[in-house]
């Protein structure tokens, strides 16, 4: 187990240039391209489809509820 050293930030120390150094060497992650998919569909399409079918789910259960006149919980 990593422990704190794992979720930790690195060391800051050091001079200015260092720190410019430092962020210059790391690889910045692009928001146009897709790291992960599976079946053609990112992580972010999974979201949209699950929250849209849990909202329908939400609203059939509301509805049927109104229906049979029960309480809404």
């Amino acid at each position: 187990w990593a422990g704190l050293e794992g979720c930790s930030a690195p060391d800051m120390s050091g001079s200015v240039e260092e720190l410019i150094r430092r962020i210059q060497e790391v690889s910045v992650v692009r928001c146009d391209e897709i790291p992960w998919s599976l079946f053609g569909l990112s992580m972010a399409n999974y979201n949209v489809v699950m929250c849209l079918g849990l909202g329908v789910l939400c609203l059939a259960y509301v509805g049927l509820r109104k229906r049979d006149g029960l309480s809404l919980l």
